[in-house]
């Protein structure tokens, strides 16, 4: 696991660290900015941000179907 760390009170589960670390992997090596794809599926690049940095670990299943689909892998191995 990495180095990530978490502003929330409650430390991160592993689960949660490694949904944290594929979605920047995914989006990485797509060559896609936080910016790119907050615009693509409609939140803000501090969304994103914190989604990746374990911040916020309960993500809505709307958005983790977004992520999905524009990083073009399925909702199941995004949640793990």
């Amino acid at each position: 696991m990495s180095n990530i760390k978490s502003r929330k009170k409650i430390k991160p589960t592993a689960i949660e660290i490694l949904r944290a670390e594929k979605l920047k992997n995914l989006r990485i090596k797509l060559n896609l900015s936080l910016e790119d794809v907050a615009t693509k599926i409609g939140v803000s690049r501090v969304t994103i941000s914190r989604y990746e940095n374990t911040d916020i670990t309960n993500i809505p299943m709307d958005t983790i179907e977004k992520l999905s689909s524009l990083y073009k892998t399925t909702p199941a191995y995004i949640m793990g």
